[in-house]
């Protein structure tokens, strides 16, 4: 994929992201109400309306709700009769369970490893993800890998489409994918699954085994681009042991 093409990708997405965040006020009906809080003062609560957020501002009676859940993951409580709530709440945070992603990671990726037919190679690289929604079900994913060992092209490979043997070298790896957090992106240990697709570029080295008239070996050599693309299932687990330590193991597979 054209570097231009995964830049412009990403500022959409973080774009979107930016935009789709909104304020939740909970009402003691249970009704809820998407905006942006303005102002909560010792009365009332002022707000924008998510379908108008450039129209004029409105007012709520703070005895008609029971919690405000900020885009930022901060909440307040409003209702006396939700202490016990807010002591749960209060605790689940301090014991680390509650501990949300950031909107945006940025980590390292210490080992990959990435096999193909008969063939298989190492890998390092970082990655990327961003948070899509306020609530943590959905992220954008890019991880970008190189393998700077290359791969094996054996006569048996998937590989062998350009010539007999050789090798694939410096092999540029990326793979945006959509992560679904089905139980949010909350706890110390999060699973994610989603769409994926690849793309794998390098320099391969082909070479070609032909015979003089005395019927002996020749073989010559001559240098191509490689590229194969594909599309994937992704799985991730991923650990938060403390709020400043991001761990995460994915798993992918699917069709080149």
């Amino acid at each position: 994929m054209h570097p231009k093409l995964l830049l412009s990708i990403l500022f959409v997405l973080c774009f979107v992201g930016e935009n789709y965040a909104q304020d939740k006020i909970y009402k003691k009906d249970g009704s809820v109400i998407e905006g942006t809080v303005k102002q909560v003062g010792d009365k009332v609560v002022t707000y924008k309306r998510a379908d108008n957020p450039e129209g004029p501002d409105y007012t709520i009676a703070r005895n008609k709700l029971k919690q405000i859940e900020y885009a930022s993951g901060t909440n307040d409580w409003f209702d006396s009769k939700d202490e016990t709530d807010r002591k749960h709440h209060s605790r689940y945070n301090k014991e680390g369970n509650g501990i949300k992603y950031k909107k945006n990671i940025l980590c390292i990726v210490p080992l990959g490893a990435v096999a193909d037919d008969q063939n298989s190679t190492l890998a390092v690289g970082i990655s990327y993800e961003r948070q899509i929604d306020k609530n943590g079900y959905l992220a954008f994913s890019l991880p970008l890998l190189i393998s700077p060992e290359g791969i094996s092209n054996d006569q048996n490979s998937a590989y062998s489409n350009y010539g007999s043997a050789g090798k694939i070298d410096n092999i540029f790896y990326a793979m945006p994918c959509l992560k679904i957090y089905p139980f949010g992106n909350k706890g110390r240990v999060k699973y994610a699954v989603g769409p994926s697709v690849y793309f794998s570029v390098g320099h391969q080295t082909v070479n070609n085994f032909t015979y003089d008239p005395n019927y002996n070996p020749i073989m010559t050599s001559e240098s191509k681009d490689y590229f194969v693309s594909g599309v994937m299932i992704t799985n991730s687990l991923n650990f938060n042991p403390t709020k400043s330590l991001y761990l995460g193991i994915d798993l992918s597979i699917g069709l080149k």
